[in-house]
């Protein structure tokens, strides 16, 4: 196996744990924090779209600007819309790059970066939710 296929089985193995671990979020639920200083699911995908967003600034030489990034529209479904929309760009720049950096980056921010998320994610479901099954994110 090639580092590359390597980073494409990483990359669709996270891609299924966000979409199982945001699936059927009750919107009642977005804003809960299992901790004050946490983030919510509401801002973790907000800044899920920041991190997409400096991937993509990174890949042009541009240097980004942590914590200045901000969502007008956090509605979820504009929220979650715009988040899909970056998150596939990401992706593709990432997948279609010779460029080593890139590469890394999306390594960093897209496999390891949106898998603490899934688990951060997970447990606010677990808090809020006794119903939602935690496994349902391995299932693939």
């Amino acid at each position: 196996m090639t580092a590359r296929a390597l980073l494409d089985k990483q990359i669709d193995d996270v891609t299924y744990q966000l979409t199982m671990v945001l699936e059927g979020v009750d919107e009642a639920h977005l804003d809960h924090k299992v901790v004050p200083t946490a983030m919510s699911i509401r801002e973790q995908v907000e800044h899920l779209c920041e991190v997409y967003t400096a991937l993509e600034e990174m890949s042009r030489g541009v240097s980004h600007e942590w914590g200045t990034y901000k969502v007008e529209d956090t509605s979820w479904p504009s929220l979650t819309a715009l988040f899909k929309d970056l998150r596939a760009k990401a992706i593709v720049i990432v997948q279609t790059s010779d460029d080593e950096k890139t590469i890394m980056e999306g390594s960093g921010f897209i496999v390891n970066h949106d898998a603490y998320h899934v688990g951060q994610i997970a447990l606010i479901r677990i808090a809020v939710d006794p119903s939602w099954n935690p496994y349902s994110i391995y299932n693939h």
